[in-house]
């Protein structure tokens, strides 16, 4: 659960949080930050964050800049910078008192820091299109777009080994960041969930592969499991001791803006000495874990019901909701006026009328029919209440008779979210074609 009471904003919507001597450091666009101190400009947006010893840090962006920090006295003071601008840094870690750069198509660098100033960089071989890079007992872990997951050597000696995540025969999807915890590491994949992966000496296994609504950011491990920031929630999956078993689902806290397209985005989760903190926007929050006991966890995949009727007749349309818990979710109202709601797979709870049950991995289908006596535009919702703790009720969006665009009729004004938390304004395309595709409702 999110802690709210404690949390602290920070000057910016947060993109990646480390735990470091003196307390923690968030950092995003154009800053760095310690909670309860000063923030620090940047040049760029942040993209990785890392700390060196006990007193520095290191922190790159997506316009080429690695920025070597002070970090004594719970402040953040620059030390030195380097600027690349034609590079664009992905993200960063620390191995054996050396840091690397993931730099994307431009691989792998290094820096030797000396105690005042960062060093020269020095190209590391063995990655083709560094997205992430972590630090393990076996070397440099590199999550390489679409070649999956590499071992680098950490020297220069190339890649020692590389693990393919995706079937064969399948689409390569891409391998965005990697978080390692001892000889186990999490590759996270955006909206294709993320990748369990074992780290031996020299070689790499897939151990197990986990599926979650919404775009896979973040990811901590934690006792029992791991914390998996999705943008739309924070998730709780258990992991199975036999990788023949599917990862357990635990739990689902769904951000406090929840279908707000325009609100902050959980973009962030990790591990400090006092527990867990989750990032939502600008606000650094921590999180209780509770005992894990599997719960319901109620999904749509659509958040809009269109229906179109001439007048005086009636159009119906099929909803669904799914459980993608791990205990049966009980719905307790449904409420669509001025539609007629119907239950069409829904059992009913036994001594309690107009309550229904939907198992754990089930889904429950209601009709909604409309009468629609004048053809007018209406604009309603679909309610649906249940007993998840962490999003009891949702509203999906009806609409009735909506008019069709006509070509050469301006497009209306929106703003989207991206998949790092961002906001795309129509604003910014003027006079231009654009396509938007929607691949997370939430």
């Amino acid at each position: 659960m999110l802690e709210d009471a404690t949390a602290v904003d920070l000057d910016g919507d947060v993109a990646r949080v480390i735990a470091a001597a003196g307390g923690t450091i968030g950092c995003g666009d154009g800053f760095v930050q310690p909670t309860g101190g000063t923030a620090l400009a940047i040049p760029g947006r942040c993209t990785g964050l890392a700390a060196l010893g006990d007193d520095q840090g290191v922190v790159v962006t997506d316009t080429g800049a690695t920025v070597l920090l002070d970090l004594q006295g719970g402040m953040t003071s620059l030390v030195d910078m380097v600027e690349d601008v034609g590079q664009q840094h992905e993200d960063v870690t620390v191995h054996d008192g050396a840091i690397y750069v993931a730099s994307g198509v431009d691989g792998l660098l290094r820096f030797d820091p000396m105690p005042n100033a960062l060093g020269a960089a020095v190209p590391v071989p063995g990655a083709t299109d560094a997205r992430g890079v972590a630090s393990s007992v076996a070397g440099l872990l590199v999550a390489d777009g679409t070649a999956g997951v590499r071992l680098v050597d950490p020297e220069g000696g190339g890649s020692i080994t590389a693990l393919d995540l995706d079937p064969p025969d399948t689409p390569a999807r891409a391998a965005r960041r990697v978080v390692v915890d001892d000889a186990r590491a999490y590759v996270l994949r955006g909206v294709h969930g993320l990748s369990v992966v074992d780290i031996a000496e020299a070689s790499l296994s897939l151990f197990t592969s986990i599926v979650t609504e919404g775009i896979v950011l973040d990811a901590a491990p934690v006792e029992g499991g791991l914390l998996i920031a999705t943008g739309s929630a924070l998730v709780r999956a258990s992991l199975p001791a036999d990788p023949d078993q599917s990862p357990v689902l635990v739990s689902r806290q769904a951000r406090p803006d929840y279908g707000d397209l325009a609100g902050g985005w959980v973009q962030t989760v990790t591990a400090t000495p006092e527990g867990p903190v989750a990032t939502v926007g600008p606000r650094m929050t921590p999180v209780s874990l509770g005992p894990g006991d599997p719960q319901p966890w109620v999904h749509v995949e659509r958040a809009t019901y269109s229906f179109w009727a001439d007048p005086g007749e009636s159009t119906e349309s099929i909803v669904a909701f799914d459980n993608r818990g791990a205990a049966p979710m009980m719905v307790t109202d449904l409420a669509a006026d001025p539609f007629s709601v119907v239950p069409l797979s829904l059992e009913e709870r036994a001594g309690c009328p107009g309550q229904f049950i939907v198992p754990a991995s089930d889904r429950g289908l209601v009709t909604m029919t409309y009468a629609d006596p004048s053809a007018d535009v209406l604009l309603g919702s679909f309610g649906v209440t249940t007993d998840t703790s962490d999003d009891p009720m949702f509203a999906l969006r009806v609409e009735v008779n909506r008019s069709t665009p006509s070509v050469g009729q301006p497009a209306p004004l929106f703003e989207v979210p991206t998949s790092e938390g961002g906001l795309l304004r129509a604003t910014d395309f003027s006079d231009r074609v654009v396509f938007v595709k929607v691949f997370n409702e939430t």
